[in-house]
């Protein structure tokens, strides 16, 4: 049950040219992993209809301190780091707070 503590992020990682199997293979792989966080209440992998290799995080966490031991979790670094090549930019995340 969300919390007036609940913080929510949308990420967003846009795969390099060719590489949008790749990539989708090693955030899918990413996702059971994260669930598994102390605090995590929802870690979702989501890609565009419209346009393939454009993905989204959708993800939710009791409160600002289970972002930050999400955020220092040395596997999340370490895939992004094995697969920097995968995508175009840095991935693009915005922190929510729910509203209604």
């Amino acid at each position: 049950m969300p919390s007036p503590e609940t913080v929510y992020i949308f990420a967003t990682i846009t795969a390099a040219g060719g590489k949008a199997d790749e990539l989708r293979a090693v955030l899918a792989a990413l996702v059971p992993e994260i669930r598994k966080e102390p605090g995590n209440i929802s870690y979702e992998l989501h890609e565009n209809a419209a346009k393939p290799g454009e993905f989204h995080f959708y993800e939710a966490y009791s409160n600002e301190a289970a972002v930050q031991a999400h955020m220092a979790n040395p596997l999340l670094h370490e895939t992004f780091r094995n697969a920097g090549t995968l995508f175009v930019a840095p991935p693009v995340a915005i922190v929510t707070k729910r509203i209604a």
